[in-house]
């Protein structure tokens, strides 16, 4: 289990925090956001801090994060703060439901070069995700 600060606070960041609360080991702690997007101090009753900041607020050796960014601009800014984020120390965790549907034997794992989801054949049996 891990205390995880959520990047977002657009609808992304409140579905990330429903299932990491529902359906994960994980806690959320908090949220990080770009300091231009910061709009409110608080999110799903739980603390906002400017990404410039986590780690004041978050230390990495403390906390991991997760950063769920829609569709329409994922590759590039996901790639981002993925690639900031693991400068700064940061651990990421992934997310797989457990409702979700998969094949014996699947491993989800993280790419050293790549923050982008790759779905992998069933006679792989791995994924890779960011």
């Amino acid at each position: 289990m891990a205390n995880v600060v959520v990047f977002g606070t657009g609808n992304w960041a409140a579905l990330a925090h429903f299932y990491l609360t529902h359906d994960s080991p994980h806690e959320v702690v908090g949220f990080t956001l770009d300091r231009g997007y910061l709009a409110s101090e608080r999110f799903q009753d739980l603390p906002v801090v400017p990404f410039d900041e986590v780690e004041r607020h978050y230390p990495p050796d403390e906390f991991h994060l997760f950063i769920p960014i829609s569709f329409k601009k994922m590759n590039h800014i996901r790639a981002d703060r993925y690639h900031d984020a693991k400068r700064r120390g940061y651990e990421l965790i992934s997310y797989v439901s457990s409702k979700a549907t998969t094949w014996p034997g699947l491993r989800a794992a993280r790419t050293a070069s790549s923050s982008k989801t790759t779905r992998s054949s069933p006679s792989s049996r791995s994924a890779t995700t960011s």
